[in-house]
């Protein structure tokens, strides 16, 4: 696993397993590209948990969560950083392909083997699913919800910073659909 070093706005990325140049660069190029963080730091950390199946490799955009609090200190600034969020959360699925990418708020890399042992729907509110590697079934827990099919992957979102519909719901239905959606990936696992 590889870490995208903290930035000031409180951003951190966790990718696939792969240790090699070819991936930093690749991530690199990215976040680059897209202008999200200031000259991004690569750095190889030792995995949190188990590292994710071979065939998986999990990608995490984690953020401090404090932008994100409701009531929002300033919503406008609040669904910016979201947007940015989004579109590196997806530039990266696209390009590296993992099976699940997702957006979360402080919380711990869990691959599909974690899953099994530490339950943590969260992971899934605001993510992007390989649709080539999971059953299209896994729509069916996000009907309602924001979903957009982006390059052969679904991307789910059911808070409002991380939708350009700005779908939000309460958390207890978005967590909901979450478990569904862990399900099926744990299944794949």
């Amino acid at each position: 696993m590889h870490e995208l070093g903290w930035q000031p706005a409180g951003v951190g990325l966790f990718v696939p397993g792969r240790r090699d140049d070819a991936l930093v660069a690749e991530v690199r190029e990215v976040v680059t590209r897209l202008d999200g963080l200031q000259n991004p730091v690569v750095r190889r950390c030792s995995p949190m948990t188990s590292l994710a199946l071979l065939d998986a490799d999990p990608i995490e955009v984690v953020v401090d969560g404090s932008a994100f609090e409701r009531p929002y200190t300033d919503e406008k600034a609040a669904f910016a950083l979201g947007d940015r969020l989004r579109e590196l959360l997806l530039a990266l699925a696209v390009t590296l392909r993992p099976l699940y990418a997702s957006i979360v708020l402080e919380a711990p890399f869990l691959s599909p083997k974690d899953l099994l042992v530490t339950p943590e729907p969260d992971l899934f509110l605001d993510a992007w699913f390989d649709l080539s590697r999971l059953h299209a079934g896994i729509a069916s827990a996000y009907s309602g919800a924001h979903v957009e099919q982006v390059s052969g992957g679904l991307y789910v979102s059911t808070r409002a910073p991380f939708n350009p519909a700005r779908f939000d719901e309460p958390l207890a239905a978005s967590l909901e659909r979450a478990r569904r959606a862990m399900a099926q990936v744990v299944a794949h696992g």
